[in-house]
């Protein structure tokens, strides 16, 4: 049975997670392992896909990072749920180009700029806010 086929084999066992955790990430892990998925495709989307995309890397899937905005310009799909069978659909045809990802010491160098620069944000708006007290 190709991947495929225990996709839709198992599609009626799919749940919906509004609230993304590593506990859910790692369940829908082991659920598209069980389904004998190799690749995996995503839309980066803010910074909330880095934790889903680095877990799924560690357990050997091959992770395709995809811009949003090369596979919405088509009318048409507009829940979460069509645009994620219109993903899936696109990287079955293998027509998704992965975006440009940095190895992975860049990747928490960039982080870690991230969350100096959220920091001296913070800082800024704090000491604004102490100057009109007084």
């Amino acid at each position: 049975m190709d991947g495929r086929n225990k996709i839709k084999k198992h599609r009626k066992k799919l749940h919906f997670y509004y609230v993304l955790t590593v506990k859910t990430v790692y369940a829908l892990a082991d659920w598209l392992a069980e389904c004998g998925v190799k690749t995996v495709a995503m839309e980066s989307t803010g910074v909330y896909w880095i934790a889903l995309f680095q877990i799924l890397e560690t357990r050997g899937f091959e992770v395709k990072l995809v811009n949003a905005h090369h596979v919405k310009t088509l009318p048409g799909r507009k829940t979460d749920v069509l645009d994620c069978q219109w993903l899936q659909q696109l990287h079955s045809y293998g027509l998704l180009s992965g975006s440009f990802r940095p190895e992975d010491q860049i990747c928490v160098l960039q982080s870690y700029i991230r969350h100096r620069d959220s920091l001296h944000q913070k800082c800024l708006y704090s000491h604004s806010t102490d100057a009109l007290m007084f």
